[in-house]
């Protein structure tokens, strides 16, 4: 798993307030083995989730907007450097039908500036919104009835607090929903 993936898994799970604290075996450092994560003793249940329940639980909460897609927002945690030259890539140039919101430092948006990576979003409709959150109706609530997508479960949480309705997909289907301006 990569940084970035762990950094947006904690973000999601901390959303509800329900998990402050995950394993992932193999992966985090007290977790080495299912043994060591459960303390020699056997999981309490054992829950499987396809992929099938998982593209079940996207149409029921997050089914596509009916409407053109007007903006996108990512960042939400804030995006990596990496995030962001990714979202370049998968724009390749193309000019996206609303705006692409992503949420980063300052440090980020710096780097981004000096590289020119910054302005190679700009050409594409992205703009780089340093050092705020997508909880904040005073930067984003003119958003309001405008249809949108994001990649993060806690954006559309929060940006569902002031009326903004977004639906949730990965980044690849955030951008090709942004250049052809609806869902497919």
């Amino acid at each position: 798993m990569s940084t970035e993936a762990l950094i947006a898994l904690g973000a999601q799970l901390n959303v509800s307030g329900i998990c402050d604290k995950y394993h992932i075996i193999g992966v985090t450092p007290d977790a080495r083995t299912p043994e060591e994560a459960f303390g020699g003793r056997a999981p309490k249940r054992r829950i499987i989730i396809t992929e099938q329940d998982l593209e079940d639980a996207l149409r029921h909460y997050s089914p596509p907007p009916k409407r053109k897609i007007d903006f996108v927002m990512l960042g939400c945690p804030h995006y990596t450097y990496a995030q962001v030259k990714q979202v370049a890539e998968l724009l390749g140039g193309k000019k996206a039908v609303g705006d692409i919101w992503i949420l980063t430092s300052s440090a980020v948006k710096d780097l981004a500036l000096q590289t020119g990576l910054e302005a190679e979003l700009a050409s594409c409709g992205g703009r780089l919104v340093p050092d705020t959150c997508v909880d904040q109706s005073s930067c984003f609530g003119h958003l309001s009835g405008a249809g949108g997508v994001t990649d993060s479960p806690k954006c559309a949480y929060y940006m569902g607090a002031f009326g903004v309705d977004v639906a949730v997909r990965d980044v690849e289907t955030c951008i090709r929903w942004a250049i052809s301006g609806r869902a497919d």
